[in-house]
């Protein structure tokens, strides 16, 4: 049986371990041991996944980190720079991270998002201006705790 691929981006110090149906892949830009794999997610597109191959994604306090200028962080030749010259110069970066969240994505694919508030509805605008539709907006208030996933 093919695992499912799932990807914990930013995961910092938490590492999702496999499942008997999943096989995660823990990405930070940081050196520790909870990483998989080292990678600025800043960095666009993400060559290291193809189209439509991620079962799903886990974003658990990377999103009020998205810089708004992404633009300076893909100063590359090789960029599609038509597909992203909208994003990159017009509109937030977090149109530009969730449009490639959804490129890797399977049609049914899962992203989970937790951030702090103060991004939320810069977050959800941009999720529904990529097409996604969300499901649940939980909101919860607990002191130096984050939501168990699993």
């Amino acid at each position: 049986m093919t695992k499912k691929l799932m990807l914990n981006l930013g995961c910092g110090k938490v590492k999702i371990p496999d499942s008997n149906e999943e096989h995660w892949i823990n990405v930070d830009i940081l050196d520790a041991p909870s990483v998989d794999l080292k990678k600025n997610l800043w960095v666009l597109p993400w060559y290291n996944w193809k189209d439509n191959s991620v079962s799903g994604i886990v974003m658990s306090h990377i999103v009020e980190h998205i810089p708004h200028d992404l633009f300076r962080w893909n100063l590359r030749p090789s960029l599609p720079w038509e597909k992203w010259r909208k994003h990159l110069l017009e509109l937030d970066g977090f149109f530009a991270v969730f449009e490639e969240c959804y490129r890797i994505l399977k049609p049914n694919g899962t992203i989970w998002i937790s951030g702090t508030y103060h991004s939320i509805y810069q977050c959800g605008y941009a999720l529904q201006s990529n097409g996604y539709h969300i499901l649940n907006d939980i909101f919860w208030f607990m002191l130096k705790a984050a939501p168990n996933l699993r």
